[in-house]
């Protein structure tokens, strides 16, 4: 029970800590000077930090290394009516729009940057016809970063209304057309995003952004084919060779085939048969699924599959929902080939399940995962084996704010049984034994991450990304506990090839509570 209060304590308290450590946004100190013709603004925030400078024609952006206050940004348009046009700040990034006729340049300067505004010669007069022009698509501009900070701060809502009043406004606007068609497809719904990224080609046919992006979106949506090897070793001397195969290819823009294939090698030295016997077992073992998947106008997708393994057919669906801020799974499973623990495995068990999942990508800065199921476990000859109630979930915390990459997770996962099927066991007289082996489990953990991306990191074009993961786990029924760790390395590529590397290790936390380790990794071709 310690152990569990010690982990409900640091979930509880870690919100509370990490936001001590970050202190709040940091106030911005505005400076400014003039010279005839010349004026510099300087931009000094209190907390140093990486400062990055976006220079384009009369604007320049300037993102700083975490969230900044809001001042009074208006009083550089009142002392400097001349140099400054308009200002918009949000979360971590600000925006200065010169006035018409203007130059403009920046530069670090200490902990802060200097903005250089000259007047031209040639500078237009403020009622020229042009210059409205020019204050439109400057304030068009400030809208799409004001939905760019709503959608990092988890407004998706407000950011997408944002931008299709935008887009409605000016449906020839390739960039509002763009960065709508991105924010549909972070939401999920491709469809969408690819007729949007569509319509920004049309409107800008040599801008290579759109180009890229819309090439993104197709790569994304592609045919592929992904195979995933994994070794795993307990404790108690079980060994497992596993090849998983998958395959998706898209038929039309809203149909999908999927496919996928399982084989198992193990090598087990005590297994529990279904009739009673107690032996050793060393040989293959497959499973298979074939399906259908459809994805709406709305982006909702529906996945039908047929599953098959040697002994019985089984069938499921799954229905997912997709909000702007949050996603809905629905499902249900009859028959499915269960290999979680050696004893279906090696019988060629099967599960039937019904399960609900909600999963919300940003809440108050959590990410945030929940799923509860009822299930139901088959045998040979014993269809209605156990019956059992299932949770799980997540929360984790992004700590960008001390340092990019790190987070922080609490993770849950439970099994509460209600029924569990006993056969007389051959080798006792007068005893009995469980076919399934079952047991009430609750198992609490805490997880330190930490995502390592060399082409945001470095600046490179090495596309590697390395995420580790390492914590304490506690099995709140089975009063034990050990730790997690986690490690991959991968390969992710935009062309035809991506792949990677992983290994995990834990102790006292699985359904039988042994020691493993584990080693694997994926590859992924695009056609």
């Amino acid at each position: 029970m310690r152990w569990v209060a010690a982990i409900l304590v640091a979930v509880l308290l870690c919100p509370a800590a990490v936001r001590a450590q970050t202190a709040g946004p940091a106030a911005l100190d505005l400076t400014w000077s003039t010279d005839g013709p010349l004026a510099n603004v300087r931009v000094v925030p209190r907390r140093q930090g990486e400062i990055r400078i976006d220079v384009r024609g009369r604007e320049v952006l300037l993102r700083f290394g975490g969230p900044i206050s809001e001042p009074d940004f208006d009083v550089l348009r009142r002392e400097l009516p001349r140099f400054v046009e308009s200002v918009g700040a949000g979360f971590d990034t600000l925006l200065l729009v010169a006035a018409p006729g203007t130059t403009l340049a920046a530069q670090r300067d200490g902990a802060g940057v200097v903005v250089a505004i000259r007047i031209g010669e040639d500078a237009r007069v403020p009622d020229d016809p042009d210059d409205a022009i020019v204050t439109e698509r400057a304030e068009r501009r400030l809208e799409r970063l004001r939905a760019a900070l709503e959608s990092q701060t988890g407004q998706v809502a407000v950011a997408r209304g944002r931008l299709s009043a935008l887009a409605a406004a000016d449906p020839a606007d390739g960039e509002t057309l763009a960065q709508l068609g991105g924010l549909e497809q972070q939401i999920g719904r491709n469809r969408r995003a690819a007729e949007l990224m569509d319509r920004a080609v049309a409107a800008d046919p040599s801008n290579a952004d759109f180009l890229a992006a819309r090439a993104a979106l197709a790569r994304d949506r592609a045919a592929f084919v992904r195979v995933e090897p994994e070794y795993r070793r307990t404790s108690a001397g079980e060994k497992r060779y596993q090849l998983g195969l998958m395959a998706e290819v898209p038929v039309t823009p809203a149909w999908r085939l999927t496919a996928s294939f399982d084989q198992a090698y193990v090598d087990s030295p005590s297994v529990r048969r279904p009739a009673g016997a107690v032996d050793r077992f060393i040989g293959m073992r497959q499973r298979g699924a074939v399906g259908l998947a459809h994805e709406g106008e709305a982006g909702t997708r529906t996945h039908i599959q047929l599953f098959a393994n040697p002994r019985a057919p089984g069938a499921g669906i799954v229905r997912e929902y997709l909000f702007d801020e949050s996603r809905l799974f629905a499902g249900i499973e009859i028959a499915r080939p269960y290999w979680d623990f050696t004893e279906s495995l090696v019988a060629d068990g099967t599960r039937d399940r019904a399960y609900v999942q909600y999963a919300q990508p940003w809440l108050f800065g959590l990410s945030a995962r929940a799923r509860l199921a009822a299930n139901r476990y088959g045998m040979p000859g014993l269809a209605d084996a156990a019956r059992s109630a299932s949770a799980d979930g997540e929360l984790r915390l992004p700590l960008d704010g001390v340092a990019r990459g790190a987070s922080i997770a609490y993770v849950f996962e439970g099994e509460y049984p209600w029924r569990i099927s006993s056969r007389d066991d051959p080798s006792n007289v007068g005893t009995q034994f469980r076919p399934v082996p079952l047991r009430y489990r609750e198992v609490h953990g805490l997880l330190a991450g930490y995502s390592l991306d060399w082409q945001r990191t470095f600046g490179t074009a090495l596309p590697l990304v390395a995420d580790l993961s390492a914590g304490p786990a506690y099995d709140r029924y089975g009063g034990r506990g050990g730790p997690l760790v986690g490690a991959s390395l991968s390969w992710i590529d935009d062309g035809a090839f991506s792949g990677g590397l992983s290994t995990g290790y834990g102790r006292g936390v699985g359904r039988d509570a042994s020691e493993y380790v584990s080693f694997g990794g994926f590859a992924r071709w695009r056609m």
